[in-house]
């Protein structure tokens, strides 16, 4: 998911759909301005456009449509003009009929979320070598914190954009600050005209990047390191905290359904901590989360007893229902604002676009709780959480997550497997996991047909061999027991034993391949321009292989050991017989959830040394 800043939610982003979803050398932006006057009640109107050159077929291709996401509760939104440039200059508009809303696919499914609505642009014959030209207004008719307003605009740099020009007007009692990076301008009160009678300031700011930088493997979001520019009408960030709490602390009202529910799920518990986790677990089971984000839907949650009648809500909706289900047993919590995105950096002024995801903080048990992760087990949080700013809306503290430590976030493969004389395989195998492997795992079993079951050994392992297989695991949605999950498989032709000869050391079924833990994505140069994520973590692997009578064997691959700062890898191989058995280990422990630039150089080495033990055979006579 890639997040675009509160206000492109409402209208275009900076550089239409071309900022994340076509490759840089496929579109240039050669213009965008974008205009936003700002009333003193918090609300504004955006009038932006763009003009987009078609470099290749496949820019072309991915130009025809420009859908355009907003709320119609919240704002206005009117296509001004848009019109498609031939390669030769020749205009067409856009006709009246090729300009149309629609419902957003999350309003299909979630009945109380139907104001959201996309409106969607054909363009008439986009060509390589053409343009596309629109301009569109945006009328936010509510704000969505009153007398004030913040902004927090990022602008990609891996796409080509010629032109790029960002004008705010506001009047002067809105006393807005402001905070940029790496764009020229700021306010223009000396300038003539600038204030006006109206007791109005403006400002400008201009950007402009030729050529797209190429993207490396990885990057944290470009907010950490690009340009951009954050305004705010908050004097701090406690303000902001107490301005979205004074629009959400009545939703969360415990009624009889509420404590109800809430005496139910606990009975018989009188430790607040297991208590928690009861009413944290039915959350993240029974409320459904659709996935509106924090500015597009508002920052104002549906009630408490609502959401529970529905049982479906979006991030702001969960952290109302578990707060009233936790009130209920009187156990404090707050909601927090969060980003999801790869992004570890805050602006310098209090932008609320700075977040766009909200979870649960319980200060009892100083524990983050994010509900709208089904699959993710109580005391742990999602990985895209970890290791963030986050602002506690009671009381206005800027905190951060916790880093996942290496012990938590784990893998465990025991795979034992017989080789047949005809090169053909079978085994059994154990997995174990926790954290965040886990709740993937939990999410894949869950979503296999009933139907389909007898076709997840072999998807799992790979459509490139004949393979057939049965598993079984754990309840997936059980959040009380770790999930395991165990599988009997067979593989055809798995192994030439031609003699002599050799052959890799076969994995088998198994889940978090310790090999491909650790990835340069094909940046293998060590030095690198962004930051970028790594984390913690622990793969650990046992195989046993039983090797046929008549098959001798000459070599093992060798013992591994190498350590770095931030990662520990250790592998053996060892014959017993005629079996095999090989035991793995990779550790990566790191005390934040990413890495500067200058951290590349342990990862394209650590890489390098997995690869070569991924590669290392087993010498037969």
């Amino acid at each position: 998911m890639k997040k675009q800043s509160a206000l492109l939610a409402l209208a275009l982003s900076v550089v239409g759909p071309y900022s994340f979803a076509q490759p840089a050398a496929d579109v240039v932006i050669e213009r965008t301005h974008k205009t936003i006057e700002v009333q003193s009640d918090g609300t504004f109107t955006l009038t932006s456009e763009a003009l987009i050159r078609l470099v290749t077929e496949k820019g072309a291709k991915g130009g025809g449509q420009v859908p355009i996401p907003f709320s119609d509760s919240l704002q206005t939104l009117e296509i001004l003009e848009a019109y498609t440039l031939k390669p030769d200059g020749a205009r067409v508009d856009v006709p009246a009929d090729k300009i149309f809303t629609q419902a957003a696919p999350v309003a299909v499914s979630a009945p109380q979320f139907n104001d959201i609505k996309m409106k969607i642009i054909v363009f008439p014959e986009p060509l390589a070598g053409g343009k596309l030209y629109f301009k569109v207004r945006a009328v936010q008719k509510v704000p969505h914190f009153p007398n004030h307003f913040s902004l927090f605009e990022s602008v990609p740099t891996a796409v080509a954009i010629e032109s790029f020009t960002l004008t705010v007007s506001a009047p002067n009692e809105l006393a807005l600050k402001t905070d940029a990076r790496g764009m020229g301008g700021g306010k223009l009160a000396d300038a003539p005209g600038a204030a006006d009678a109206k007791g109005r300031t403006r400002w400008e700011w201009k950007f402009a990047n030729a050529t797209a930088r190429r993207p490396e493997p990885f990057e944290l979001s470009g907010t950490d390191f690009g340009p951009y520019v954050a305004m705010s009408s908050f004097d701090d960030w406690g303000v902001l905290a107490k301005a979205y709490r004074d629009r959400a602390s009545s939703k969360s009202a415990v009624n009889a359904e509420i404590k109800a529910l809430a005496d139910e799920l606990t009975k018989g518990v009188t430790d607040r901590r297991k208590q928690a986790q009861a009413l944290y677990q039915w959350v993240a089971r029974n409320v459904r989360y659709v996935g509106v984000f924090l500015g597009l839907g508002g920052y104002v949650p549906r009630e408490a007893g609502d959401i529970l009648k529905t049982k479906y809500g979006d991030c702001k909706d969960h952290t109302v229902i578990l707060e009233s289900l936790l009130q209920a047993k009187g156990i404090d919590s707050t909601p927090v604002l969060i980003s999801l995105l790869p992004s570890f950096q805050l602006p310098k002024v209090p932008s609320v676009g700075s977040f766009n995801h909200a979870i649960t903080y319980v200060p009892s048990l100083d524990m983050y709780l994010d509900s709208t992760s089904a699959f993710t087990r109580f005391a742990s949080i999602p990985d895209a959480d970890a290791g963030k700013p986050v602002l506690q809306i009671d009381g206005g503290k800027l905190s951060h997550t916790p880093v996942a430590a290496a012990e938590m976030d784990m893998v465990f493969n025991r795979v034992e497997m017989t080789l047949m004389a005809d090169g053909s395989l079978s085994g059994h195998a154990e997995i174990v996991t926790a954290g965040e492997p886990e709740a993937r795992l939990r999410q894949m079993v869950s979503v296999v047909p009933a139907n389909e079951k007898d076709k997840f050994v072999p998807r799992m392992l790979g459509t490139a061999q004949k393979a057939e297989g049965t598993y079984a695991s754990s309840d997936p949605h059980d959040l009380n027991q770790p999930f395991t999950l165990s599988a009997t498989f067979e593989i055809k032709e798995a192994v030439n034993l031609q003699s002599p000869g050799a052959f890799p050391m076969p994995r088998g079924f198994s889940y978090g391949d310790v090999h491909h833990k650790v990835t340069t994505g094909g940046l293998n140069k060590e030095t690198r321009g962004t930051p970028f994520k790594c984390g913690s973590g622990t793969v650990v692997e046992h195989f046993t292989l039983e090797l046929p009578a008549e098959v001798k064997v000459s070599s093992l691959p060798k013992n591994v050991t190498h350590k770095e700062k931030s990662y520990w890898f250790e592998a053996t191989y060892r014959q017993d017989g005629n079996k095999i058995i090989v035991q793995r280990k990779l550790v990566a422990q790191r005390e934040r959830e990413y890495c500067d630039p200058s951290m590349w150089e342990e990862v394209v080495r650590m890489s390098s040394v997995l690869t070569r033990d991924a590669r290392a055979q087993v010498l037969i006579q």
